[in-house]
This record gives C-alpha cells, sequence and structure tokens, in this order.
C-alpha cells in the first residue's frame, strides 16, 4: 500500500474517531441541491474526508424531520383512505363545550 493511501486511511480513522456511532450529513453538491442523510460514523468519516458533505446544523437536521415525519402521516392517510377506513380528525378544547340552555 503506497504512503498516500495509507495516510488517507489514518485520516479517515481519525475522523471517526471524533464522531458519534450516528452523524447526521448535508451533501455539499454543486448544483445547490443539498441533502440531508443520516450515516454511520465509518461512512460519514470518508465523506467527510472526500468533502462531498458537511456536518447538518441542528436546524437542518429538524427541518428534515419535520419533512419525513409530514410524508410518514401523508403515506398512512393514503393507505387507510385506499383500505376503506375513515379519518376523522376530533379537536380537543381546554373548555367544556356549552350545553344548550332551556
Amino acid at each position: 500500500m503506497s504512503r498516500d493511501i495509507r495516510q488517507h486511511w489514518q485520516e479517515v480513522r481519525a475522523i471517526e474517531g471524533t464522531l458519534p456511532e450516528f452523524v447526521w450529513l448535508v451533501s455539499v453538491a454543486a448544483n445547490s441541491l443539498s441533502f440531508v442523510t443520516e450515516a454511520p460514523a465509518a461512512v460519514a468519516a470518508r465523506l467527510l474526508k472526500i468533502k462531498s458533505h458537511r456536518l447538518a446544523t441542528s436546524e437542518e437536521v429538524e427541518a428534515h424531520q419535520a419533512i419525513e415525519a409530514e410524508t410518514a402521516k401523508q403515506a398512512r392517510h393514503e393507505r387507510m383512505r385506499r383500505s376503506g377506513a375513515a379519518i376523522v380528525v376530533v379537536e380537543s378544547t381546554s373548555e367544556p363545550s356549552p350545553q344548550p340552555q332551556h
């Protein structure tokens, strides 16, 4: 193994050692489309080393998770609709409903 390759993998392992088990990353694309993804530390270290990704900010992770939650909710509703199940939204209020007066 050449010295350059050995040094590359030593640097990758050093980066991996600083990361938690799983890491949120953002792709650094030339076409300005960025994607948030979660990766194990070993994969994340390689992507960070070659600078194709960067660590995601907490705001980016929260936004990504909100989008995923909404997408899952919509998919669940569509599966229920196709199966013939009705979706009923019940709103709860902290005040009791007014009783009709006689």
